[in-house]
């Protein structure tokens, strides 16, 4: 009789045991998604996307004015004419 009554919790205690391990240590598909990807916000090695949108947005800023500069050069439109008898400050 005293075999029985210690019997049932030890069996109980096992099959606590072993759905706790089987079910407990569940972390519900973020390790994985942390080992995919551990620094989510960064682009590049260095650069966040914020960062490396407002180097493209300077990049292209510049090209612009450039792509502008040059056009007038090409053009002449860049100063005056120097084809006039008086002088001109510019």
């Amino acid at each position: 009789m005293r075999y029985r009554d210690s019997a049932r919790p030890a069996a109980l205690l096992f099959c606590l045991c072993g759905v706790a391990l089987l079910a407990g240590c569940s972390d519900g598909g973020r390790l994985w998604s942390y080992r995919n990807n551990p620094t989510p916000e960064m682009n590049t090695l260095a650069m966040t996307v914020e960062e490396e949108r407002n180097r493209d947005a300077i990049v292209n800023d510049t090209m612009g004015r450039s792509f502008n500069e040059d056009g007038a050069r090409a053009l002449h439109t860049d100063r005056p004419s120097r084809m006039i008898p008086r002088r001109v400050p510019y």
